[in-house]
């Protein structure tokens, strides 16, 4: 409850938290512009829990 309290989102089939975070850069260093279905020119991240390293990381989704 505290998690979801603090806008994390846990994705059962991939047994992960994850949060929206429309601010973080892209994860990596060359800036390309890549245009998805919604036309936007930027990539959609989130924040994912990595327990192995016990802290945050910023992932780029994919659109399936």
């Amino acid at each position: 409850m505290e998690l979801q309290s603090r806008t994390w989102i846990y994705l059962s089939e991939q047994m992960l938290w994850m949060k929206s975070n429309s601010t973080a850069k892209r994860p990596d260093s060359k800036k390309k512009a890549s245009k998805g279905k919604t036309g936007s020119d930027k990539p959609a991240n989130a924040i994912v829990f990595n327990p192995h390293l016990w802290k945050e990381e910023v992932v780029t989704l994919q659109e399936d």
